[in-house]
């Protein structure tokens, strides 16, 4: 029972470190990109919301996104969440 809950709060511990990464990922991006980040997976706007809010094409945002993707995973796998 003690190693259940230890368990928990590991997991908790681990949750509490990635939430803290990611918001200092997010605290790296420009005001625009972060805009694009925090509304598609945040928020779930849909691509074509956010690129009528910007003023941009749908590729545009989807260009956007997967820069951004690729850094995250590149800061994911360098702290050991991804391999």
């Amino acid at each position: 029972d003690m190693l259940a809950d230890s368990d928990a709060f590991y997991t908790e511990q681990q949750a509490s470190e990635l939430g803290a990464l990611l918001t200092d990922f997010t605290n790296t991006l420009s005001d625009r990109r972060a805009y694009i980040f925090m509304s598609r997976y945040y928020l779930c706007r849909p691509i074509d919301e956010i690129a009528q809010k910007l003023g941009c094409s749908k590729s545009t945002v989807n260009k956007e996104i997967a820069a951004i993707k690729q850094e995250l995973r590149q800061l994911l796998e360098s702290e050991g969440y991804l391999k």
